[in-house]
């Protein structure tokens, strides 16, 4: 009987197909381990754009809290915010005075741009406009704290005296409503918010002048109800008419805030509205800002404000 040598075979195809699988799994798992070793190069980058936004709120609150706790009578932002009245600036945010950690404890040195005009000015070329490239742009801003992430390609010589263009950057084209090519590092009114990429990457954070705007009404709304109490318990529980308005609330002399340079009242005081409605009720309206209402309680001597707390500067 003649022996055939058996000839040479292909694996089934079932091998064949689960080959394949393992090839493909094995890549794969390669090209992820490849991604997580990239990732790990970079010192945790989504932790650090969190540790941006958190030192962007601390900032925040920092200075709203310095803003108002010694508000101008002019309705400008404090002075060391702010380069020249009517004017703005991109600048370093200085953290000593407002009691900020580090940089090198909280992340990326923080900037900051901000308007010197006042807070009652409504003509929106006087405000910060921010472009953002999902949406159109916000033209009533007062203050912007920006982080810089990290540096990008071109962006080498980062140092305390370095100008604004080694940390901020802008956008190439058009977004909504906004103009052609909007910097964060030029020292003018426009800024720019867009997707992170390897030629943007700085974050904002920003306060309108609405925002602030409610918060000081709501200050001079006090200030002045708690005015307005004391001279209607002296007075036959009524509030005084609007002839006698301005002397009423000037004794004792107003708050230095509510006063100009010559001691009498100053920009918050002459632009806002007094009427009273009847002798036991009164509106307070700061242009801008929903009115308020007064109504004397001659039975516990007290003012109820209608609305409670600031007001609403739509």
């Amino acid at each position: 009987m003649q022996n055939k040598a058996n000839p040479k075979t292909r694996p089934p195809r079932k091998q064949r197909g689960n080959a394949l699988l393992i090839f493909f799994l094995l890549v794969a798992m390669g090209m992820l381990s490849l991604l997580v070793s990239k990732l790990g190069s970079q010192p945790g980058l989504l932790q650090q754009n969190q540790v941006d936004q958190d030192s962007m709120n601390e900032a925040r609150q920092a200075l709203v809290g310095a803003i108002l706790s010694a508000p101008r009578a002019d309705a400008r932002l404090p002075a060391d915010l702010i380069v020249n009245d009517d004017t703005f600036v991109t600048a370093r945010l200085n953290y000593a005075r407002y009691a900020l950690k580090p940089a090198n404890e909280t992340g990326n040195a923080l900037w900051y741009a901000a308007s010197g005009y006042s807070l009652l000015d409504t003509d929106s070329t006087h405000w910060l406009s921010l472009c953002d490239a999902a949406q159109p742009a916000a033209n009533d801003i007062a203050i912007a704290i920006l982080s810089p992430s990290e540096p990008l390609t071109t962006q080498t010589g980062r140092a305390p005296s370095a100008p604004a263009a080694q940390y901020l950057e802008g956008v190439t084209g058009t977004p909504i409503g906004c103009t052609a090519n909007p910097s964060n590092a030029d020292n003018n009114r426009i800024l720019v918010r867009s997707a992170s990429s390897v030629t943007f990457n700085d974050q904002l954070l920003v306060i309108s002048r609405k925002e602030l705007l409610s918060m000081h009404a709501g200050l001079a709304y006090r200030e002045i109800a708690t005015r307005l109490a004391n001279y209607a318990q002296s007075n036959g529980d009524a509030y005084p008419d609007n002839a006698t308005f301005s002397a009423a609330i000037n004794t004792p002399p107003l708050p230095t805030w509510l006063l100009d340079d010559t001691s009498t009242p100053g920009e918050w005081i002459d632009a806002l509205t007094y009427n009273q409605v009847a002798t036991q009720q009164a509106t307070l309206q700061i242009p801008g800002c929903a009115p308020i209402t007064l109504a004397w309680d001659s039975t516990t001597s007290t003012n109820i404000l209608t609305p409670p707390g600031n007001p609403q500067c739509p």
